[in-house]
């Protein structure tokens, strides 16, 4: 409940502003906690999800009732810039209503990448969530479990109520991952997933 009300205040502060003096150090704290908020929304819709591209990534994934996060931003302009570039183009001859404003946040991420504006390491409230440590030197990939999951830098746009990210999926041991580009939206206290699209490395 305490957490909610953060998230809640810690938003309202980002999109209405705050006193000038402290006006750049409120930014980059709110930008943390919407950026926590959007990227746990995203990892738990790919935990508990019906829709079919979900299904995907779990199945790829080999993973079912828990993942493993790896809270470092991906900061890799290369595939963050094809993951949207590629849902960009999908969303836009679908005519989906956001998608003008889906562009205008994907220029929001290559912003934040040249700029180097990145998320802190945080860990993700569900407990379905755990963070990914770097195994031992002494290990080969194939005695690694699992590999984790990792996320590049939100970006906002429309009045910073919508939200674009993308999140990369590892395979199971043998098998390449992939990317999937999320557009969020978010309804006055929480996000939403309105849109996904999935592209498989191969």
């Amino acid at each position: 409940m305490i957490r909610s009300h953060v998230v809640f205040v810690a938003i309202a502060n980002f999109l209405c502003g705050s006193a000038e003096q402290s006006a750049m150090q409120l930014t980059a704290v709110s930008r943390q906690i919407m950026d926590e908020a959007v990227i746990e929304t995203v990892l738990m819709d790919v935990l508990g999800s019906s829709d079919e591209y979900t299904k995907s990534i779990r199945r790829h994934s080999h993973i079912s009732e828990e993942l493993m996060f790896r809270n470092e931003c991906y900061d890799n302009v290369s595939f963050n810039s094809e993951g949207l570039r590629i849902a960009n183009e999908k969303w836009g001859a679908a005519n989906l209503a956001d998608a003008a404003a889906a562009r205008a946040a994907g220029e929001n991420v290559l912003d934040r990448l040249k700029r180097k504006e990145l998320y802190a390491p945080f860990k993700p409230q569900d407990k379905r969530i755990s963070i990914w440590k770097e195994p031992a030197s002494t290990q080969s990939p194939d005695q690694t479990s699992a590999w984790p999951f990792r996320v590049g830098p939100p970006g906002y746009a429309d009045e910073n109520r919508l939200a674009v990210v993308v999140l990369f999926f590892p395979g199971s041991i043998g098998r390449h991952g992939g990317f999937a580009t999320y557009l969020l939206r978010l309804d006055g206290k929480k996000w939403n997933v309105i849109a996904r699209d999935l592209n498989f490395i191969v």
